[in-house]
């Protein structure tokens, strides 16, 4: 059985180590930034389980939002992962 989740992109200016604590606490598991990542930002998101995309342009994160509030109105969000995937 496919599990359900909570599903939100945030375009952030900045993303910083803290911020992955934050997440972890809310349960998100994946996070999409617009700014690029630390390395110490993407050390803490590997270390807490977080897949973390940065350096994602402003065009990309609207499509990938745009998916997102698809899927909660019941529309297909399949395509979510390959946007991302093109993007890097």
């Amino acid at each position: 059985m496919a599990e359900k989740g909570y599903g939100e992109v945030k375009a952030r200016a900045n993303i910083f180590p803290s911020d992955i604590d934050k997440f972890k606490e809310q349960g998100v598991s994946i996070v999409i930034a617009q700014a690029k990542a630390s390395t110490k930002t993407k050390e803490k998101a590997e270390e807490k389980g977080i897949i973390l995309y940065d350096a994602i342009s402003p065009e990309i994160v609207r499509e990938v939002r745009e998916k997102v509030k698809k899927r909660k109105t019941g529309g297909n969000n399949n395509a979510w992962y390959y946007i991302l995937q093109k993007a890097k």
